[in-house]
Parts: C-alpha cells; sequence; structure tokens
C-alpha cells in the first residue's frame, strides 16, 4: 500500500507513527495497564531514559521498514523479519544453550532455506534479465 502512494520516508512516518502509536497505548491499556501498581509507575520513572531509548528504536524500525518497503516491496521486508527471527533463534539454541524442539528447529531451518532460496531466485533473474542477448 504504502509503494503505491509514493510518499518518502518522513511522509510514511507522519502516516504510520500515530496509529502504530495508538494500536500499542489502546492494547497496552486493556492488557498491561491493570497489572500495574505504584512501584511499576515508579519504575517507569526512574527508567524513563530507557524508556525513551527504547520508543526512539521503534519509531526506527518504522523507518526502516519504509525505507526496505520502498525499494523493494513488502514481500522482502516479511522474508527479512523471518530470516532474522530464525537465525536469532538458532544463534541462542547453539550459542547461548536455549533449549529448541526438534520440531521448532526444523521449522526455523525451513524458513531460513526459504529465505535463501526467494534470494537465489531473484539474484537468478535479475543476472539473466541484464545478460546480453537476450
Amino acid at each position: 500500500m504504502l509503494k503505491n502512494f509514493k510518499f518518502n520516508v518522513v511522509e510514511t512516518l507522519y502516516y504510520v507513527t500515530p496509529i502504530s502509536a495508538a494500536w500499542v497505548l489502546l492494547f497496552a491499556s486493556v492488557i498491561e495497564f491493570r497489572h500495574f501498581d505504584s512501584s511499576t509507575w515508579n519504575l517507569l520513572l526512574t527508567h524513563k531514559g530507557s524508556f525513551l531509548f527504547s520508543s526512539v528504536m521503534a519509531v526506527s524500525t518504522n523507518a526502516i521498514n519504509a525505507v526496505v518497503i520502498q525499494h523493494s516491496n513488502a514481500l522482502m521486508l516479511k522474508l527479512v523479519a523471518t530470516a532474522r527471527n530464525g537465525v536469532l533463534v538458532l544463534f541462542n539454541a547453539m550459542v547461548m544453550g536455549e533449549v529448541v524442539t526438534g520440531i521448532q528447529f526444523c521449522g526455523y531451518s525451513v524458513s531460513l532455506m526459504g529465505f535463501l532460496f526467494y534470494n537465489v531466485l531473484i539474484r537468478r533473474n535479475k543476472q539473466q534479465e541484464s545478460s546480453p542477448g537476450k
């Protein structure tokens, strides 16, 4: 959808960020806020720098997503996110010693193989399109 409008990154953030914030606030108020007590609010105030940094990282993530969508497509963004999650889980299992079941390992391995296969196909198509005489 965003690619069809030809917005630049700032324009995209202008429209996406308030809506994203509203949905997060809505779900947090329904799901999380009822569990808050005075110590939770004090923790928020004590570590406001960390929470502010987290907010800046969330807006940065939206900006990066907008750039990726503009320069490729939403499918590629989803594939990159899937691959990132798979790599993170496999890293935690192999390096950090996190327990991963055989089914989970197979699932993440299949998602990574799908990402690699997609990239190989895209690269092959680009090479065929750019090769002379075709």
